[in-house]
């Protein structure tokens, strides 16, 4: 099986184009499923496009009303209920956060403003 050349952004960092490869090429078996190939491939687009393009994806519209429903619709600091935003604690799952929902928490606009500024 052929290794394809995958396309960066120029602001992908390093880290993260290292995962990307990993994902992509770890699976080199000849009975990978077609629902196999579409899912790594998904995930491929979504880690490598820019950061607000992605935000405006179905998957994440999906993953933050998941967030926002495991809260009960408040921020986790102060109880809030809004403005709301869904905060990844790291972005080392940007792309497969439905595997990692515990990486994300709802914040209001006012104490995702003071996580940012720390």
């Amino acid at each position: 099986m052929s290794v394809k050349k995958i396309e960066f952004s120029k602001h992908t960092p390093i880290n993260e184009r290292n995962e990307i490869k990993k994902i992509y090429n770890n699976d080199k078996t000849k009975n990978e499923t077609q629902s196999k190939k579409c899912n790594k491939k998904q995930t491929v687009k979504l880690i490598t496009m820019p950061y607000g393009e992605y935000l405006k994806t179905k998957y994440w519209q999906k993953v933050k009303y998941k967030v926002l429903k495991r809260d009960n619709f408040k921020c986790t600091k102060c109880g809030e209920r809004e403005p709301l935003h869904v905060h990844h604690l790291t972005y080392k799952h940007k792309g497969s956060e439905l595997k990692h929902l515990t990486d994300l928490i709802t914040l209001c606009d006012l104490c995702h403003k003071l996580i940012h500024n720390k």
